[in-house]
């Protein structure tokens, strides 16, 4: 069993999280705020930046310290290390999940229950790839169910499918998948991330963590 050696009282829930690459920790919070707040290595916490008027939502930190935040909004905010807003990117949507690449290339999940297609967004807010939904196998999926995302240093993108008990691995430039499922142990699967390792962490609605090797 995993062992807890250090713990921060937080007066918020957190709703998304994003290391820095100085080990920081970067936090949006659960109650439709505009705040974004910063885990110093002292655990001292303090607030990073405010996308006002629009709200905070899923985080990520490129490789190259560039923050992006999606929002309630068609934008997703690109911010400094100083929290400072940079640009924007458009999602297209009303609000988006994303997940960055380690060359600063941005994957978005669009807002919704039974997502359709996953984009890649590279620095010129400019899609340059669209998953059809279409498998490596030749099979279409139609109806998804998503609740998060993650990537690799080799710029793979997870998607956990809780409606089919799949993972897809999305490579980012072309239009074929490959596949985690039922016969590697998942269930149901509702979140993933990545390891510096390079190992792929999925935590399913039964309450199993799976730690897989590609």
């Amino acid at each position: 069993m995993g062992e807890v050696h250090q713990s921060v009282q937080l007066d918020f829930e957190p709703w998304s999280l994003a290391l820095t690459n100085t080990q920081e920790l970067l936090m949006t919070r659960n109650d439709v705020s505009p705040l974004i707040h910063k885990l110093s290595e002292d655990r001292r916490v303090t607030t990073f930046a405010s996308t006002s008027p629009a709200k905070a939502w899923n985080i990520s930190v490129s490789d190259s310290d560039e923050v992006f935040v999606s929002t309630n909004s068609r934008e997703i905010l690109v911010l400094n290390m100083s929290g400072d807003r940079v640009k924007q990117l458009s999602c297209g949507q009303d609000w988006c999940r994303i997940a960055c690449l380690t060359t600063g290339i941005v994957a978005v999940i669009t807002d919704g229950v039974y997502w359709q297609k996953p984009k890649i967004i590279d620095k010129s807010d400019q899609v340059i790839h669209t998953w059809s939904g279409k498998l490596d196998s030749g099979k279409s999926i139609l109806r998804k169910g998503q609740n998060s995302i993650a990537c690799d240093n080799f710029g793979r993108v997870f998607v956990p499918d809780t409606y089919n008990n799949q993972v897809y691995v999305l490579p980012p430039r072309n239009d074929t998948m490959a596949l985690l499922d039922k016969k590697h142990g998942i269930t149901s699967p509702t979140a993933v991330c990545v390891d510096k390792c390079g190992d792929v962490w999925l935590g399913c609605i039964d309450g199993t963590v799976h730690v897989m090797q590609l």
